[in-house]
């Protein structure tokens, strides 16, 4: 063979099997890479919130309670700390009017101290009911093209992660509805509660059970549906 052919066919297969080598490392680099964050994953909290109805017995045939629950079913989760705010809409057509701060919807708070699993609950006493029958009535007062949304909660959920990171999380809870925010998102609403606040002031759930106890509350707000 050509002796200039031997040496072009060893400098082809060694430019070869460089590329070869170079192409393995590469995959050997992005397999690992994806393995530490795999693993970085794993050591994740993943926060579950669900908002359940409850009956106040076995016997009962209606739901007079309203719970949420907070779990982790990734990696441990330390510090937990749990803000709310809720409050409902007023609202004339799909316009809401404004937002009520509620107060007493969520009055109990029990944290479990576990790092995984069950971490988390908030409750009331009967409070799906006492918003229920405050709805029935409030409409007959206020005008049949008044509505009322359900109860909304807005958490701010803050932790410290097992790699000792610390993190906050935002969920909006409305009916049997959770809906996960972007940290922007969250932090706007959250800004808006401060806002909210010094608009209105809050009212306790105690002070929805009849037209008469709310009689004030009634007054403010048809002054500002303009009904």
């Amino acid at each position: 063979m050509n002796p200039d052919r031997v040496a072009t066919l060893v400098s082809v297969l060694g430019v070869v099997l460089t590329t070869a080598s170079v192409i393995a490392s590469v995959a050997q680099y992005r397999a690992a890479d994806l393995q530490a964050q795999a693993a970085v994953v794993a050591l994740m909290p993943q926060l579950e919130v669900r908002s359940l109805l409850e009956k106040a017995d076995d016997n009962s045939e209606k739901f007079t309670d309203r719970r949420i629950e907070i779990t982790s079913d990734g990696g441990p989760v330390y510090n937990l700390k749990v803000d709310r705010y809720t409050w409902f809409e007023l609202r004339i057509g799909r316009k809401a009017m404004f937002q009520q701060p509620l107060v007493g919807y969520y009055f109990a708070a029990y944290p479990t101290s576990h790092t995984k699993g069950a971490t988390y609950t908030l409750k009331g006493h009967r409070n799906h009911e006492a918003f229920i029958a405050f709805a029935k009535w409030a409409r007959g007062v206020l005008g049949q093209n008044v509505d009322l949304s359900e109860p909304i909660t807005l958490l701010r959920i803050s932790y410290r992660d097992a790699l000792k990171r610390d993190d906050v999380e935002f969920v909006r809870v409305s009916g049997g509805s959770e809906v996960y925010l972007s940290e922007d998102d969250g932090q706007k609403l959250w800004q808006q509660r401060t806002e909210n606040e010094k608009l209105d002031r809050a009212i306790d759930i105690i002070d929805l059970v009849s037209a008469q106890a709310a009689n004030e509350w009634i007054t403010i707000w048809k002054a500002k549906l303009g009904v």
